[in-house]
């Protein structure tokens, strides 16, 4: 069986609001798809639920949490996560996600598991789009698979003198320039800020001039304003230290 047992207690208003003033940054005082899609992401890995939900079950969980049909979700949507009701669904509807993927997974003697879940994830992202331009929020076009595939680093230092640990590149896309008004765009502030889409390399070979043997990859429908921010990160005990990074454009990533 993969994955640890579920959290057992409700979210409290203060995680979930500290959550959801990670992913409003625009204050509307309602979380659109992508917005409301990146809190769930948070939100099962509380939960101790590290696999990435397909796309099709994330909007299932947030449409039961909406009180109305209009695509978004309020704060008081998210807030009923405190109670035991809508607790014990979200537990429920997480225990079952996961027996089924561990029953799907059954015989893929030629897949590692991350490699598996990750075809289908993005297979069911790519599909929800596909079949439902229509979908509230959703943009009219074509989806697109990007790639970002680091192959080495060279003369990574830890800041101190700190002993490497485990390197990563952490990819996110995000909206607007995460370098404008920041003095550094590579602190531990900038993972907090929200996203729309993330992958990671997984840990590297090596420490100080590492090699990564997965790529990064995402599939979503391409706006204007999207920027792609990649860091190289040391993920120890105490979660991912931020070593450095890039920036670019959507457009320029995907040239």
């Amino acid at each position: 069986k993969r994955g640890s047992e579920l959290r057992n207690d409700p979210l409290t208003e203060a995680e979930l609001r500290a959550l959801w003033d990670k992913h409003d940054f625009d204050r509307s005082g309602c979380l659109g798809q992508a917005e409301a899609r990146a809190f769930l992401d948070d939100v099962r890995r509380k939960y101790g639920f590290p696999e990435k939900l397909p796309t099709p079950l994330a909007d299932k969980i947030l449409g039961n949490l909406s009180e109305d049909d209009s695509g978004k979700v309020s704060w008081n949507d998210v807030r009923q996560l405190s109670g035991k009701k809508k607790h014990t669904e979200l537990k429920k509807t997480l225990r079952r996600a996961r027996g089924q993927l561990n029953q799907q997974f059954k015989g893929k003697k030629d897949e590692s598991w991350g490699a598996w879940l990750n075809k289908i994830t993005e297979s069911s992202e790519a599909e929800v789009v596909k079949t439902d331009p229509s979908a509230k929020d959703v943009p009219t076009g074509e989806p697109e698979e990007f790639v970002l595939h680091a192959l080495r680093a060279d003369g990574v230092v830890a800041p101190g003198g700190q002993v490497l640990t485990s390197l990563i590149i952490e990819v996110r896309v995000v909206r607007g320039d995460p370098r404008r008004g920041r003095e550094n765009s590579r602190d531990s502030e900038a993972l907090n800020e929200p996203y729309i889409e993330h992958d990671d390399t997984g840990a590297a070979t090596g420490a100080s001039d590492p090699c990564w043997e997965k790529p990064a990859k995402f599939t979503l429908v391409p706006e204007k304003g999207m920027y792609v921010h990649a860091f190289i990160c040391d993920s120890g005990m105490f979660g991912l230290t931020p070593l450095a990074d890039i920036v670019w454009s959507l457009q320029e990533a995907s040239a």
